[in-house]
């Protein structure tokens, strides 16, 4: 994809530069955003749901009251998400979400 590329080269350009700051780290951003569009199994609205409240402090019984759905559905869905995003725990899984712009951060 040719805005992968573009990407990756403007990361390279950028990283020669120590004042680069905040333009580096949108590019890695857009990268990684970029390769998660082209993922074969994207989130469910469902998955997305959960992973929101992932970042949260809510325990997996007060994430499925919220949602209104059953706790294995949740651990389901936490499963899923954890596969999806190459993660192993929980926050693993928000701050790559964060990384990939599914959630955005409080502050």
């Amino acid at each position: 994809m040719e805005a992968e590329r573009w990407t990756r080269d403007a990361e390279r350009l950028l990283e020669r530069y120590t004042d680069a700051g905040i333009l580096l780290e949108r590019t890695r951003r857009l990268r990684r955003a970029l390769e998660h569009s082209t993922w074969e199994q994207p989130l469910t609205t469902s998955e997305r749901r959960v992973l929101e409240l992932l970042a949260t402090q809510l325990s997996a019984p007060q994430i499925a009251a919220r949602l209104f759905i059953s706790k294995n559905t949740v651990k389901s869905h936490v499963r899923h998400i954890y596969d999806k995003l190459g993660v192993r725990t929980r926050t693993e899984a928000v701050e790559r979400a964060y990384e990939l712009g599914f959630i955005h951060s409080p502050h």
